[in-house]
């Protein structure tokens, strides 16, 4: 359950970070990257971008990030699986929000380009 936890908010921020590469011509940098590139896609960019992503689906997947960097820098056995039942209840409706406003900004990024 960890690693697919893991995995899934990797592929969400392989999505974002596409979005930064290929849209804002730039990827956050520093130990703190992770997070400014989650923050960064809740907010538009005037003139070049909508914002990718609303901030209550930022704010939604903020527990999936430190989950992601917990399992990185652990040992498996620390997990609290009691602590981590809430993201793996709750994968799907998260995925279905990002699948959502993906969908809105990529609709909207059309609209105006």
């Amino acid at each position: 359950m960890g690693a697919f936890l893991h995995n899934f908010y990797n592929g969400i921020e392989n999505v974002l970070k596409r979005i930064a590469e290929e849209v804002d011509q730039s990827v956050p940098s520093g130990s703190e990257w992770h997070r400014a590139l989650l923050r960064r896609m809740a907010k538009g960019v005037e003139g070049l971008r909508p914002a990718v992503l609303k901030a209550e689906t930022m704010e939604k997947l903020l527990p999936y990030l430190g989950f992601r960097h917990f399992f990185r820098h652990s040992y498996t056995f620390e997990i609290d699986w009691e602590k981590v039942k809430p993201l793996a209840v709750n994968v799907r409706a998260v995925l279905e929000v990002f699948k959502d406003d993906l969908k809105r900004f990529l609709d909207e990024l059309g609209a105006a380009g």
